[in-house]
């Protein structure tokens, strides 16, 4: 893989650890705020496709594994899958509007969070309550849905280069 490529990929992967940290952080609706990491790997698999949105995904669950207090990989793990999966569905549909976009990433992330409940639970870690599971995946869905489109223009611009990102709509 193009050396530049991947430096590009570590930018936006750190910056959205730093957005996720800095930023995001303090926009909570039911303490809920917006899964930049997860919706980083998403955008990844949209524009990448399944393998190498898989490959980013388990790097931001990483960077996640090591914030949070959850046995280290399970995020990587519940990342890698999402973006594969959704990678592997975008190769199977034919790509439409912003609107399709902002869907594909609400669901998308909604579904990486009911994942994530459910794998920690297979290795043993309590999760919250199927309301809050369900809060946390319809919140976060929505805000990683409305910033979809910005994110999978960063990604193009990452993936591909162009000195901007202007990048016209797949």
């Amino acid at each position: 893989m193009d050396p530049r490529v991947v430096a590009r990929v570590g930018l936006v992967m750190v910056s959205a650890a730093i957005l996720q940290r800095g930023i995001f952080a303090e926009f909570r609706v039911w303490n809920v705020t917006a899964d930049v990491l997860l919706l980083v790997a998403l955008a990844a698999a949209m524009v990448a496709g399944p393998e190498r949105g898989a490959i980013v995904g388990f790097a931001a669950g990483l960077l996640v594994d090591l914030q949070v207090h959850r046995p280290f990989g399970i995020t990587a793990l519940t990342f890698c899958l999402a973006a594969y999966l959704l990678g592997f569905g975008e190769t199977l549909v034919v790509r439409g509007t912003r609107t399709s976009l902002m869907v594909t990433g609400f669901v998308a992330t909604a579904l990486a969070h009911v994942g994530l409940a459910v794998l920690g639970e297979l290795v043993g870690v309590t999760a919250p309550s199927p309301a809050r599971v369900l809060t946390v995946a319809v919140v976060a869905g929505l805000w990683n849905g409305l910033l979809t489109p910005a994110a999978v223009r960063v990604m193009r611009w990452a993936w591909q280069g162009s000195h901007s990102l202007r990048l016209a709509h797949r």
